[in-house]
């Protein structure tokens, strides 16, 4: 009794009967089986057996794959097939994975667009109201930084115009030089001639078109370019009336009859 008392663990009695019993078990399988290929091959024709009992394709599916693995030791001393179907399983489970994550990608919200938050317009000052310059003052020569006058040459937008209309356009480019003797004469040094006089006095474009004689060959006729006319030549008598003998000059009005 006093030794009851002294154990602090009281131990569970051993199962004699269920010991005997695997000891009985493991016996008649060594009887049966002289070795281990011998317990291998009839492993193998048991999982054969049982994947034509079972009546569910994935459990057959699951013995085939076992049976294969028992077979492929059982003839080649190797388990090869276990291992590539581990990795096939892995690979596909990669690829599972990588798609799940593409379509993730793919498929995420479009975050909704940020209206732009209106900016305060900064205050402009109140500008003064510039007065337009007037006619004279557009048409007097500006001097600039180095004292040359600013030739400008404003041309407004013309309308198709009839044939009366282009007799009188040209008429206002011509200048007709009335000769009181009598020479011969070329339209090409004059035409140069006065172009390079007009050029010396700082005006880039050349401002003679043509040099030609009347009818009679009397009188002599200059035409401008189009950015010209004969009023400017005339003005600007000055430079060129050197370059040419004549007595005098006349714009081709249209009662002026050139002979």
């Amino acid at each position: 009794m006093d030794s009851e008392l002294d154990s602090p663990i009281r131990k569970r009695p051993l199962d004699t009967t269920q010991t005997t019993q695997s000891k009985k078990n493991n016996t008649g399988l060594h009887q049966k089986y002289q070795s281990s290929r011998e317990a291998i091959l009839a492993a193998r024709d048991l999982i054969v057996i049982a994947s034509q009992l079972s009546h569910e394709r994935a459990e057959q599916s699951s013995l085939l794959n076992l049976f294969q693995i028992f077979r492929e030791f059982t003839e080649k001393g190797q388990v090869r097939y276990a291992s590539s179907i581990i990795a096939s399983q892995v690979a596909t489970l990669e690829n599972i994975s990588k798609r799940i994550d593409n379509q993730t990608k793919t498929h995420k919200p479009a975050k909704p667009a940020q209206s732009p938050q209106p900016t305060p317009s900064p205050q402009q000052p109140v500008q003064l109201q510039q007065a337009k310059p007037s006619y004279a003052q557009v048409a007097s020569p500006r001097t600039g930084e180095t004292g040359k006058s600013e030739w400008t040459t404003v041309q407004k937008k013309t309308k198709p115009q009839g044939p009366n209309q282009r007799v009188q356009a040209l008429r206002s480019r011509q200048l007709i030089l009335i000769k009181t003797v009598q020479s011969p004469i070329s339209p090409l040094r004059i035409k140069d001639a006065i172009n390079n006089a007009f050029g010396q006095k700082g005006v880039e474009h050349k401002v003679i078109a043509s040099v030609s004689l009347s009818k009679t060959n009397q009188n002599i006729i200059l035409t401008t370019m189009q950015s010209f006319t004969g009023q400017y030549l005339l003005d600007q008598r000055a430079i060129w009336e050197k370059e040419i003998s004549f007595s005098t000059a006349q714009l081709n009005q249209s009662w002026f009859k050139v002979c």
